[in-house]
């Protein structure tokens, strides 16, 4: 997926030299088309790597490839089946970047409306989209503000002036309706346009988010519920905003239908701000919402496993062993990691606890793995060799 528009440019290269025969070119735009206005194909196989949005949109040259497809005459011929009322219009009528709409429609629905992602990533490709949109709004209108100015949000609203040809009007999701002529660029306008945008110092992460938020709310449909908070709060989370993470997950903490994860979240900002014993009280109520039940996925129970990791190195620091080791044996019997066993027997040693090392080989030695036909100290040590 990541080489979608390198690849773009250089089969544009071959059309340009007429090297592509009229079928080959006609399947070229029909898929690009169809893969640009259906973002659901490309939702199926998102991966992390993905959101690494700098592979979108770092090179000029390869967002001019595309334009190029998209205003190539074979293009605005393509069957009315296969393209939107409208919207080819809209990808073609101003910032190159637009013909990721859609993309960036359902980057956010990820970024906001679901925990499937690490809210930072959805957020950095949004971001980066939105950069982009912006030094392409100020090459189109030369007098609005550029990168980090306090205007940037206004330059960034697309609702600009219907007598500028090369402007576009924002439209929420689903909408058609865009007033703009479509481009005309000349055969080799591939080779054009290779300046990279310059670098500036980024706004706050605050301003950043703010204005993310803002391009969402108005391009998509998308409630600002516990969850919408909850993603808030994991974004600042993920750059280690502690203040705003918590104010956003004390928002999201008053609203109906506040998960479980809200209060794990929660949990991690209080400890990266030095109150562990906060930190380790959040978390029991976690724990206490997950005990017993029987509907967690496999996803949910590592990240359990992995929290009562967490909460027994706070406890550590508080002097709290005897709880860090009830919590240790808990993942343990959760999910066998290297990291739960290495930790466990360390405190034991630390502590100078013989029996207790006697009698952790001795499970070690004498428990099989369920589906694994091994102990789990044969486990431990499969699990040890297969993360190096």
């Amino acid at each position: 997926m990541k080489f979608i528009l390198w690849h773009l440019q250089i089969v544009r290269q071959d059309a340009d030299d007429m090297l592509l025969k009229p079928s080959e070119k006609d399947k070229v735009i029909e898929n690009l088309v169809m893969l640009l206005q259906d973002p659901d194909r490309i939702e199926q196989h998102l991966d992390e790597e993905f959101f690494g949005g700098w592979f979108w949109f770092d090179r000029p040259v390869n967002l001019v490839a595309l334009q190029a497809w998209l205003c190539d005459d074979d293009t605005r011929h393509l069957d009315r089946k296969i393209i939107k009322q409208g919207w080819l219009r809209r990808a073609t009528s101003g910032p190159k970047v637009l013909a990721f709409q859609d993309i960036a429609v359902m980057v956010a629905r990820n970024w906001l409306g679901g925990r499937k992602w690490p809210a930072g990533l959805p957020f950095q490709w949004i971001e980066t989209f939105l950069t982009r949109l912006g030094e392409d709004q100020v090459r189109l209108k030369p007098t609005e503000a550029a990168y980090g100015d306090s205007s940037i949000v206004k330059s960034l609203n697309l609702d600009v002036d219907p007598n500028n040809k090369c402007g576009a009007s924002g439209t929420k999701e689903g909408s058609s309706s865009i007033e703009a002529t479509p481009c005309e660029p000349s055969s080799d306008a591939v080779r054009m346009e290779t300046t990279e945008p310059t670098d500036a110092d980024p706004p706050p992460v605050h301003t950043r988010v703010m204005r993310a938020t803002a391009w969402v709310q108005r391009e998509t449909v998308i409630v600002t519920n516990s969850l919408y908070y909850e993603r808030l709060g994991a974004t600042y989370l993920y750059f280690e905003e502690n203040q705003l993470a918590e104010e956003a997950f004390l928002k999201a903490k008053i609203l109906p239908d506040c998960s479980w994860q809200n209060s794990r979240d929660l949990a991690k900002t209080y400890a990266n701000r030095g109150a562990k014993d906060l930190a380790v009280k959040k978390m029991e109520t976690v724990f206490a919402q997950l005990r017993g039940r029987e509907d967690l996925s496999a996803a949910d129970r590592e990240d359990l496993a992995y929290n009562l990791i967490e909460a027994s190195r706070w406890q550590t620091a508080l002097g709290n062993t005897d709880d860090a080791i009830g919590n240790l044996r808990k993942a343990n019997e959760i999910e066998q990691s290297v990291e739960s066993y290495s930790e466990l027997f360390t405190l034991y040693l630390e502590t100078n606890r013989k029996s207790e090392i006697l009698k952790f080989f001795d499970e070690l030695g004498k428990d099989v793995v369920k589906d694994e036909n091994l102990t789990k100290f044969g486990t431990m040590l499969l699990k040890f060799a297969e993360s190096f």
